[in-house]
């Protein structure tokens, strides 16, 4: 097996904070039929990332060391015996595996693959990474079709999007990595799960890349009330520039219930993309939902709240025929959405670039603090 050294962050398991570090690793370049060898240009973070280097347990549990990073772009270095997505040279925006023999991706569904979980959350690609000076030991890889939080990577051709026509230059390869998830995410779930369609009434909680989407799908769309909760007021303020008509804060402890009541008057609310997974805003927000409402759970809950449940108002759900779902990616199926959002960028509608902070691979502590602490929306690790 032939294999070249390069630079990686490598989460190890948490004791009892997170532990990552950026070391160099052994990546294997003999390739399996459906594999491609890809140059990352840029990696973003997500709060995922967070979520399973602070919590062994977080959605099922996880092996460590591991190589994380779901939101990569880069080259196409080589590929293997029957890929057909790309080819050498080709500009890539990398998003999720599955496996396209379940019965729900053969309903044109990826996105609720029955194997996503395994596939992308604790799935390995054949142990292609390893640790240099001791050969023997595996660093697990695959996560989402990807491990993007290595600068040279090993990718399922079924997370590869291929951009190279829709690219005017590497400057832009640095803003379309977060469109494979967190971007996808939150506009998916307004204009494909969530059918928003003009008049609406949209309310969004949690302003991170999944919130901020959101809202600009939800523009897009024509929505006729966008209401966007968070407790920064600099994303509150950022988000009214990028279509909120309205915002309200939870950094202060006022009844949610009341001001977004009173917020809404008598408009019927028909959507709701939630992204912070808090216990106590889910509940406000499901007994405020208007008849026939949607609503939509994206955000889980973080490690102190992770065993939380809500309660459910069971003759309010009957009464009003209130939806509520969970959602992955949006619904989308990326080879179809990332060139529709790419479009929304080039038409001025879908502004990325407000939103992404850029940061060296090796400084991505900085990141990882500016993200917790609320100070920058989107960072995106450079390689």
């Amino acid at each position: 097996m032939t294999s070249t050294e390069c630079p990686a962050i490598v989460t190890y398991a948490p004791q009892p904070e997170p532990d990552l570090r950026c070391e160099q690793v052994l990546v294997s370049t003999s390739l399996e039929d459906h594999q491609l060898l890809v140059q990352m240009v840029a990696t973003g973070l997500c709060q995922l990332e967070v979520h399973l280097s602070s919590d062994s347990e977080a959605l099922g549990g996880s092996k460590y060391p591991r190589i994380l990073g779901h939101e990569g772009a880069g080259y196409v270095k080589a590929v293997g015996a029957k890929v057909e997505a790309a080819k050498v040279g080709d500009a890539v925006v990398l998003s999720y595996d599955y496996c396209e023999a379940c019965r729900l991706c053969s309903q044109s569904q990826p996105a609720y693959c029955e194997n996503f979980h395994q596939l992308n959350i604790l799935g390995d690609n054949g142990s292609k990474f390893r640790a240099i000076g001791n050969p023997h030991s595996p660093i697990v890889g695959g996560f989402f079709g990807q491990s993007s939080l290595s600068s040279l990577s090993v990718v399922s051709e079924r997370a590869v999007v291929r951009i190279s026509e829709l690219l005017k230059d590497e400057g832009e390869l640095k803003l379309f990595g977060p469109l494979g998830c967190g971007f996808q995410t939150g506009a998916g779930a307004v204009t494909i799960a969530g059918s928003a369609a003009s008049g609406d009434v949209v309310v969004v909680t949690g302003l991170g890349a999944v919130g901020f989407g959101a809202i600009m799908a939800a523009k897009i769309a024509g929505c006729k009330t966008i209401i966007a909760i968070d407790q920064v007021d600099s994303r509150l303020g950022l988000a009214k520039q990028i279509g909120a008509t309205a915002v309200l804060t939870t950094a202060d402890r006022r009844d949610l219930r009341k001001e977004l009541s009173n917020c809404l008057g008598d408009r019927r609310l028909s959507l709701v993309i939630e992204t912070t997974g808090a216990p106590n805003v889910i509940e406000v927000l499901v007994d405020c939902m208007g008849h026939r409402g949607r609503y939509i759970q994206i955000g889980i809950p973080n490690k102190s709240n992770s065993g939380a449940s809500i309660n459910l108002p069971v003759l309010s759900l009957v009464k009003k025929r209130i939806i509520v779902e969970g959602n992955a990616q949006g619904s989308a199926t990326a080879t179809e959405f990332i060139p529709r959002m790419i479009q929304w960028y080039r038409e001025g509608k879908f502004p990325i670039d407000k939103l992404i902070q850029p940061f060296p691979a090796d400084n991505f502590a900085s990141a990882l603090r500016g993200m917790r602490d609320g100070s920058v929306i989107k960072p995106v690790l450079i390689w």
